[in-house]
């Protein structure tokens, strides 16, 4: 068998799977920044809170268009989906982890952290952990379960697609 130095051809890019979920994690984050750039937007944990409920309602409303339950609404896992999406639109520039981590930075400091720049690059890791915290601190407080639940959650969804999109993208490839 002779020896090669050049790469194994690999087949054209494949499409990303989970392009539709990191457009509508944009969309959120595009949202994100404009609520905290209106008077009035607070960084008390009330404010937070209401901010999300908005943000995850809307959202939520926004992927179903129109075919929701209205029963549905206020589901926890409106606020995991949310938080999976921006986990998408995040991938390439953060691991799922540095984002929820330094969500969970923000959400145990014992004072709320200000509001990021609402101007900022919307990929910067403050602008992406803050809305994570504000969705994963709503969703916790609203349903009586563990911010850390409503992160592992979003989390797992986000690595089952992620696997899923790899395998099949690997898969492809080899065939």
């Amino acid at each position: 068998m002779q020896k090669t130095t050049q790469a194994p051809q690999v087949s054209p890019a494949i499409p990303d799977p989970n392009a539709e979920n990191a457009a509508w994690g944009a969309a959120l984050v595009a949202e994100y920044q404009r609520r905290i750039g209106e008077k009035g937007a607070t960084k008390t944990r009330r404010g937070r809170a209401a901010r999300g409920v908005v943000l995850a309602r809307q959202h939520y409303r926004m992927r179903c268009q129109g075919r929701m339950p209205v029963d549905s609404a206020d589901s926890q896992s409106m606020f995991t989906e949310a938080v999976c999406d921006v986990l998408h639109y995040a991938d390439g520039w953060y691991t799922a982890s540095a984002v929820l981590d330094a969500a969970f930075v923000i959400h145990q400091a014992a004072t709320p952290p200000a509001l990021p720049e609402p101007a900022a690059d919307p990929r910067t890791l403050e602008i992406l952990a803050s809305l994570v915290a504000d969705l994963c601190m709503t969703a916790a407080a609203m349903f009586n379960v563990a911010v850390e639940d409503v992160a592992d959650v979003a989390e797992t969804d986000f690595l089952d697609d992620v696997d899923e999109a790899r395998f099949n993208a690997v898969r492809a490839v080899r065939n």
